[in-house]
């Protein structure tokens, strides 16, 4: 049907994930933000820090041909922008980008108006948590330290992305 959102499992979405995990993160399989950017340029895209206006926006990709440009807020903290950039790579990898600019606001993923804008959102969300912190890592790691600093520090990521990864898995008791 037209104008319906690829449909990707998260398990699908944890494969090709994991697969980018393991071929560009380092030896103790942490993702850098200078690995996330050869990342981006391995798919076409390259990277540029910039000053958004309105500084609402934390993030944006735009492309077309196969050529891609992420542009990335500079004045957010390191783990937010890797979190970003990761983001938007995998807009790259499940959704036309040809077609449509995707620009990632700091505000919580309900407010999005556009339903299909919102299901794209959720995917480039869960593919971004799974870049940066597998399933497999995640689960090591949290039953040896058992706190969302520790955890957060470990692989370089919010407070925030820590905890959401972690309650996604059902790694939290609630």
């Amino acid at each position: 049907m037209m104008g319906q959102p690829k449909t990707y499992s998260l398990e699908s979405i944890e494969k090709v994930a994991f697969d980018l995990h393991r071929d560009h993160a380092n030896q103790k399989s942490l993702i850098t933000i200078g690995q996330l950017k050869n990342l981006a340029e391995s798919v076409g895209a390259s990277v540029e820090l910039v000053v958004f206006t309105p500084d609402t926006v934390s993030a944006r990709v735009s492309g077309k041909n196969g050529s891609y440009k992420i542009q990335i807020s500079q004045n957010e903290p390191l783990p937010r922008q890797k979190f970003s950039l990761a983001h938007e790579i995998g807009h790259i990898i499940l959704h036309d980008v040809d077609k449509k600019e995707f620009v990632e606001y700091r505000k919580p993923i309900l407010d999005y108006a556009d339903p299909s804008l919102l299901y794209k959102e959720t995917q480039a969300n869960a593919f971004a948590a799974a870049l940066l912190i597998p399933k497999e890592e995640a689960i090591n790691v949290w039953d040896s330290v058992r706190d969302i600093d520790d955890f957060a520090e470990m692989f370089e990521v919010s407070k925030a992305a820590a905890y959401n990864r972690l309650a996604n898995l059902g790694l939290l008791e609630v």
